[in-house]
């Protein structure tokens, strides 16, 4: 088989081992955990969609699953997963696994370490590098969309108070600021600059869904649903409900 080169039981266990070094009674880390298997498998089901090989498909599955694991250090360091103000973790993940050489707890053949290595370092960014090969760039593409939806899931359904890192009362009474309601009705992904508030936030992670690339993507949140249920929390503020309405009768119309 031509996915030989990778054994996913053994690279899911290397990385429950792993996560098992930090404090897994921080909600935190149980969630980010659960989201690199989320994202390996919307990854792999991409990556098939586009009827790539299983070698190819075994990449995009491996990024998934490890495109965030600078998380857990970041957060047992800076105590956040905001890189705001602490450090960028696809960066820090891309080194521990490249410069300090623990790409190979999870793989044995290096043969795909520089595209893998690219992946992962790039898949955060606002916008993709302009320097990037059409293969680079397609994985990028591929992970980018999984992480989002993905985000969209935690989004609507972790406790609000992990996901958004404050008091969940003060996240579900927080208001919307007008240019991060202004944006997302442009239809683009809003960028972190101009949120401020969790309800930013909140609006932001739903904004994500303006940034699908490819068209299985878009078919793979509107089938869960992500979309609306992140709009379902149950805000306090009124101009902030009425809002949300709107943002998701927008979205709603995107998606079809």
């Amino acid at each position: 088989m031509a996915d030989q080169w990778i054994n996913r039981a053994h690279v899911r266990d290397t990385f429950h081992r792993y996560v098992t070094q930090f404090d897994t009674s921080d909600v935190r880390v149980t969630m980010k955990a659960s989201h690199a298997g989320h994202v390996a498998a919307l990854s792999a089901q991409i990556a098939q969609a586009l009827s790539l090989s299983e070698e190819e498909t075994g990449i995009a599955w491996l990024t998934g699953m490890l495109h965030d694991i600078g998380h857990f250090e970041q957060l047992a360091r800076y105590g956040t997963f905001f890189d705001k103000g602490s450090v960028d973790h696809a960066a820090l993940g891309a080194d521990l696994l490249f410069r300090d050489g623990h790409i190979r707890d999870y793989v044995a053949s290096d043969r795909h370490d520089l595209l893998i290595e690219h992946v992962i370092r790039a898949h955060n960014r606002f916008r993709l590098p302009k320097n990037q090969s059409d293969r680079e760039r397609m994985f990028c593409r591929i992970l980018r969309d999984a992480d989002k939806i993905d985000i969209l899931r935690i989004a609507s359904f972790e406790p609000p108070d992990a996901v958004y890192e404050t008091d969940a009362e003060k996240v579900l009474s927080s208001a919307v600021s007008k240019e991060v309601e202004e944006v997302f009705h442009t239809r683009h992904v809003i960028d972190h600059d101009i949120k401020h508030t969790p309800a930013d936030f909140m609006a932001g992670d739903a904004s994500l869904a303006f940034g699908l690339f490819y068209r299985e993507s878009r078919k793979l949140l509107k089938e869960t649903g992500y979309h609306k249920k992140i709009f379902a929390h149950p805000m306090t503020d009124a101009a902030t409900c009425a809002a949300f309405l709107r943002m998701e009768a927008e979205l709603d119309d995107y998606l079809g």
